[in-house]
């Protein structure tokens, strides 16, 4: 699964907030900027902790705001949950 995030999400903690929920729920996958301001998170969509997961991401840090998600389906081979780097 391939979710874009957009609104308040980055400059705000927002890829490391998505790391330390990832590992909370062993979600895999990863997250990162992307150059136009929005943040991408890709997931194995086969964790039975997926749905609190997604949640816990909607609910934001405190200090981000999602104004719009899209999500589309992505195959993902992740084994671990990473954050990348280079938009």
């Amino acid at each position: 699964m391939k979710i874009i995030y957009s609104g308040r999400v980055q400059g705000v903690g927002f890829r490391y907030f998505v790391y330390s929920n990832a590992l909370k729920y062993q979600i895999s996958g990863y997250v990162k900027n992307l150059f136009n301001g929005n943040v991408e998170l890709v997931i194995n969509d086969d964790s039975r902790n997926i749905k609190v997961f997604l949640l816990e991401i909607r609910n934001g840090n405190g200090y981000s705001r999602i104004l719009n998600e899209e999500s589309s389906n992505y195959l993902c081979n992740d084994s671990i949950f990473r954050i990348k780097y280079g938009g």
